[in-house]
Parts: C-alpha cells; sequence; structure tokens
C-alpha cells in the first residue's frame, strides 16, 4: 500500500486498528452534510474520500477567492506561500502536518470571511438565477 507519507502525513502505524475505508467515508460524510467545509484545495480530499459536496458550502482558499489568494493568471497559489505571504506563519516546513494545514486554511478563511462569504453569496445568486431561467423556459 502506498501511503503518500509524504503529502498525507499517514503512516503505517497511524492507521493500525483503524476502521475500514467504507466506513470512515460514509462517517465523514455524514458528518459534513449541511456544514460549510473550508480547507486547501478540497477537490482532492472529497476526490480521495469518494464523494463531492455542494459548492454553496465549501469555501476554498485555493480556488474561492482568485483575486486575492490567485495568481495572475488565476492558478491557486501553495498553501505554504498563502501562509507566509498573508498570514506570516511557516508551515510544511518539515514532515507533513493535516492539522497546521487546517489551522493555515482556516485562518485565511477568517482573515478573508467577508469576501469568501460574498463571493459565496454571488454564486448562489448566479445558481438561483440560471435555475429560474431553466423554469422559465420549461413550456
Amino acid at each position: 500500500t502506498d501511503y503518500r507519507t509524504t503529502w498525507s502525513g499517514i503512516t503505517p502505524q497511524a492507521l493500525t486498528g483503524a476502521p475500514p475505508f467504507h466506513q470512515v467515508s460514509l462517517e465523514v460524510h455524514s458528518l459534513l452534510r449541511n456544514r460549510v467545509v473550508v480547507g486547501h484545495d478540497l477537490r482532492h480530499d472529497f476526490c480521495a474520500l469518494g464523494f463531492g459536496h455542494p459548492l454553496a458550502r465549501v469555501r476554498d482558499t485555493a480556488r474561492g477567492l482568485p483575486a486575492i489568494l490567485g495568481t495572475p493568471g488565476g492558478k491557486p497559489r501553495k498553501l505554504r506561500h498563502l501562509a507566509a505571504e498573508k498570514l506570516g506563519w511557516e508551515i510544511q516546513s518539515g514532515a507533513h502536518s493535516p492539522e497546521e494545514d487546517a489551522q493555515a486554511a482556516m485562518r485565511l478563511y477568517q482573515k478573508y470571511r467577508r469576501q469568501f462569504e460574498a463571493a459565496a453569496a454571488a454564486l448562489e445568486a448566479r445558481r438561483q438565477e440560471a435555475k429560474a431561467r431553466r423554469a422559465a423556459a420549461i413550456p
């Protein structure tokens, strides 16, 4: 089994006695239902877990605010670079720590909360407008 320890922080010892993946995936899915999820480049996490999450309830520091947190070309930036520039934090300098990443992503969200929530509200408004247009087009 490839634990991808460099990126995941997971070691074989950490999984000794752990419940099966399917059970964990279902539990995480249940815990996240109807909640806002904050993180960095979350699409990879949801893909690994085997489920998605409504975009209206995702606050992704990699993609949520490209004008503030992205590159001039619109590409997402690495969390360690955002943490250094926007928070003055040095992260990911040793072994990967998911807790450290989560703390940095949450702090970025808190710092730019108004902008994240405004972007989420604008996205939801556009989705509702599109839904209304589709409904109006049905004879």
